[in-house]
């Protein structure tokens, strides 16, 4: 369980690539739905 014991950096890092990942998915639903 070595895993479980992140750094908070680490699981900063993480949740900031997540949201920026969130961003980029909301703009590609968003180009889709503007598509049609």
């Amino acid at each position: 369980m070595k895993g479980l014991a992140l750094k908070p950096v680490k699981l900063a890092e993480i949740c900031v690539s997540v949201d920026d990942f969130l961003k980029e998915f909301n703009s590609i639903l968003q180009a889709q739905f503007v598509g049609k």
